[in-house]
């Protein structure tokens, strides 16, 4: 991650909003990737170093070790916040990187180009740390859950008073409406995540701000799959008035609200994506910009070109060359961050038919 060092901050609410995407997206599990900022960037404080107590451990793969949340303090819910007591405010980030989105539906997408832009109209109903590299998950619109003693059933409680853009309020029925789609959808709807929630029994509303998820089998990596960035929560209305499929309608609107931080502005296919600050957040700390604009660049040497000339503040999955110049030639203007990123890459072959129905064809390729 590439970025001037006056968008710091800026940067760190942009990974707040990603850390749970990269989870999805491709690549090799050891790959690394590099990101940076130039000074002409949104005036908005840094971020990256905030000490925020995280309330659940990501647990181990190991399914008889439960990850359970950690007790509030004075049972306040957590909320992401800057680390200064008066932190700079205002500005709009400018980020180059891929926004030409295929459709508006997070939930039948699996490409980085629907998550960038769409991902800050969105939260989750938890989410990872941004402070640790996703180690840590952390409430979004539910501030605590529980565990029962076998595993097998996670009562999630909500935040009272969230909102969506439209006005209406977050309740328990959008939550399993959000992921009764996901892990079971309609005839005809892609569920890329689908799988990671095969031991998902029964989604139940227990009261309006109280969703139980009750497992077949214990599954101690539940709340990392529930914090990936791509489960945004939708709002039941807007599923149920586009009978289960929102591809082709906009979000940050009033047609399809989120409860995110910011709200649509324009958006021009294959060119940006514009938003505000979203004046009804449920975190009054937060966002600290005006707004965001996502411009469209494939990953290459324009990117690069663009910070460096500071027409954008920041820019994600630089590689390796702009990372080595930013900081050998830039590094009083600009900011390098390197993060493992956490996903998985593979191909998946037809066995069924064809030459690769060959095993000596698939062990020549493996």
């Amino acid at each position: 991650m590439l970025a001037t060092r006056n968008a710091r901050f800026a940067m760190s609410l942009v990974m707040l909003l990603i850390l749970g995407l990269v989870v999805a997206c491709g690549g090799a599990a050891s790959d690394d990737a590099a990101t940076a900022t130039d000074s002409a960037g949104a005036d908005a404080p840094a971020g990256a170093d905030a000490t925020v107590p995280p309330t659940a451990t990501q647990p181990p793969s190991d399914a008889a070790e439960i990850a359970t949340p950690a007790p509030l303090a004075g049972n306040a819910p957590l909320m992401l916040r800057a680390p200064e007591d008066d932190p700079k405010r205002g500005g709009i980030l400018q980020w180059a990187g891929l926004s030409d989105s295929p459709h508006f539906d997070m939930h039948q997408c699996n490409t980085a180009a629907c998550a960038q832009p769409q991902g800050p109209f969105f939260d989750n109903l938890l989410r990872y740390s941004p402070f640790d590299g996703g180690k840590e998950i952390l409430p979004d619109l539910a501030y605590n859950w529980e565990v029962s003693d076998d595993g097998l059933i996670y009562t999630f409680h909500l935040r009272d008073g969230v909102l969506f853009h439209d006005g209406a309020e977050l309740t328990s029925d959008d939550i399993k409406a959000t992921f009764d789609r996901i892990i079971y959808p309609p005839v005809g709807m892609i569920s890329p995540r689908q799988s990671i929630f095969e031991a998902v029994a029964e989604i139940r509303t227990v009261d309006p701000l109280t969703v139980e998820f009750e497992l077949k089998a214990p599954r101690a990596f539940l709340p990392a799959a529930i914090a990936s960035g791509w489960n945004v929560i939708e709002r039941k209305q807007t599923l149920d008035d586009n009978n289960l499929d929102v591809k082709k309608v906009k979000p940050g609107t009033m047609e399809h609200p989120g409860t995110g931080p910011f709200i649509l502005e324009d958006h021009q296919a294959g060119e940006f994506w514009k938003s505000e600050k979203n004046p009804n957040y449920w975190n009054p700390d937060l966002p600290y910009v005006d707004g965001i604009q996502h411009n469209h660049l494939a990953y290459g040497p324009a990117t690069g070109a663009a910070l460096i000339a500071g027409r954008v503040d920041y820019v994600y999955g630089a590689g390796a060359d702009l990372r080595d110049d930013i900081r050998q030639n830039y590094a009083d203007t600009h900011t390098v961050v390197v993060y493992p990123i956490p996903s998985i890459g593979g191909m998946f072959v037809n066995h069924e038919s064809g030459p690769l129905g060959d095993p000596q064809v698939r062990r020549a390729i493996s």
